[in-house]
């Protein structure tokens, strides 16, 4: 898996696991759970698909594309989350058209129609499935798009902002990924959709983004706790790094040791006033709990 396949995976997780843990009760944050699932496990068969050990990267160019066929259907589920209904067998029924388009088109990525039986990574062949695959994804985020414009009319509020980033975010990554697909055979470039990973890097970065600053999820304080604690792991991890490069013959090892120590409660230190100067809100809610 290269580096840009392996940022996007634990992205996707991180933050799909993270904001289920914020607030596990919402329906949204189920759902978006969901869908990072789903990204993560298609990014992984993305990975074995662009392996070069890989005796069989049909197959994974075939699993991929069946779970990326599930990704208009679960927007949809985050769209309507988003409006306030609930994440049940109910929902499910109301959006049978997407979830019947997203296993008919799951069930010809395993065709010959898809890609037929002859094709060879020497050799490459594509199927009519394949564009009717491109196409119908294709105009199903512009649906999406579209119905997301008319389902702002009658949200507001937080609703609105997490109908926003998600859905418009969501959209229009998927369009991206389908264009760099279908523009492969167009202008020879089988290396094209190698960068829909950086796609997606993107989006769960926006998203992220979005929690820390726009309250979306209700996880702000949840990724804010987890930035801090990931630059404290890097500044500590920089430290103790810098201090292993010290010769022993020029400065002994106790020296070395308490300057490192000094070093970090001063870092320390200086991180945690500017938090909470960052964080007026949390730090005035920190001292009426304090304060008798």
């Amino acid at each position: 898996m290269n580096p840009t396949n392996l940022a996007a995976f634990l992205a996707s997780l991180g933050v799909g696991c993270g904001v289920l843990y914020a607030n596990p009760k919402r329906q949204i944050n189920k759902a978006f759970f969901v869908l990072s699932v789903v990204v993560a496990s298609w990014l992984s068969s993305l990975g074995w698909l662009n392996n070069p050990t890989n005796p069989n990267p049909v197959f994974w160019l075939r699993a991929a594309s069946c779970l990326g066929a599930f990704f208009p259907f679960l927007l949809w589920v985050i769209k309507d989350c988003a409006k306030g209904d609930k994440l049940e067998w109910a929902l499910l029924r109301k959006g049978w058209p997407w979830l019947v388009l997203a296993l008919v088109t799951a069930v010809l990525c395993f065709t010959p129609y898809f890609i037929p039986y002859e094709s060879t990574p020497e050799h490459p062949l594509r199927g009519f499935g394949w564009h009717v695959y491109t196409v119908v994804n294709g105009a199903s985020y512009l649906v999406l798009f579209i119905q997301a414009i008319y389902d702002l009319r009658g949200v507001t509020g937080i609703q609105k902002i997490e109908l926003q980033t998600l859905l418009f975010g969501g959209a229009a990554s998927g369009f991206v990924g389908v264009t760099l697909i279908s523009l492969v055979p167009v202008f020879n470039l089988p290396a094209l959709p190698h960068s829909i990973p950086m796609v997606i890097v993107v989006f769960y970065t926006f998203t992220a983004w979005s929690i820390t600053t726009q309250k979306v999820f209700d996880a702000r304080h949840l990724f804010r706790s987890g930035l801090r604690l990931a630059a404290s792991i890097g500044a500590v991890a920089f430290i103790i790094g810098l201090a292993t490069t010290v010769d022993g013959a020029w400065v002994p090892r106790p020296v070395v040791i308490i300057l490192c120590a000094t070093l970090i409660t001063l870092v320390f230190d200086q991180f945690n006033l500017r938090v909470l100067r960052a964080t007026p809100d949390q730090f005035r809610a920190v001292r009426i709990t304090l304060d008798p």
